[in-house]
């Protein structure tokens, strides 16, 4: 897996989400859970279909940046160039706005 090229803070209160981005290789999504969810996970799809499986997809791991709790998804290189979309939720839960 390549280095983070870039961040993208997600807030699920805001109910802002970074919706069709075009992402390069090696790209991790970080989401900061100020909704307090007990699990966050990431759905995400293209033109082609499903990116990190069917819903509610897949579990976001804990991690810790500068000192702040994160969840964070790495998407591999396959996404080169692609228009993807995501939804933010808590495993079937509370979700972001489609």
């Amino acid at each position: 897996m390549s280095d983070t090229v870039s961040l993208i803070e997600f807030k699920p209160s805001t109910r802002i989400s970074p919706i069709s981005k075009v992402f390069s290789p090696g790209y991790t999504v970080y989401v900061y859970n100020d909704s307090k969810w007990s699990d966050v996970y990431i759905y995400s799809w293209d033109n082609n279909g499903e990116l990190t499986g069917t819903w509610p997809g897949t579990k976001m791991t804990k991690t810790d940046v500068n000192g702040v709790e994160y969840y964070k998804y790495e998407f591999d290189g396959s996404l080169n160039g692609k228009a993807i979309n995501m939804i933010f939720n808590n495993n079937n839960g509370s979700q972001t706005a489609d």
